[in-house]
């Protein structure tokens, strides 16, 4: 279950070393409903 960052500015940092991964809409995405399907990058994967 994907959920967006709790914090915004320099909080990101903290967030992002919480976080399993990270999830990339389309760039076209304006919105996100419960239930769609996003291509997740988990953090194992990128280093």
């Amino acid at each position: 279950m994907a959920s967006k960052l709790p914090r915004e500015g320099a909080g990101v940092r903290t967030s992002l070393t919480e976080s399993d991964g990270l999830v990339e809409p389309p760039d076209d995405t304006t919105t996100v409903a419960p239930g769609d399907m996003l291509t997740d990058s988990p953090h194992a994967l990128l280093w």
